[in-house]
């Protein structure tokens, strides 16, 4: 689950 948020967190600063 952690994993998946780290790639949430991570496309979202992304796409910021």
């Amino acid at each position: 689950m952690s994993f998946v948020n780290f790639l949430v967190i991570l496309i979202s600063s992304l796409l910021s």
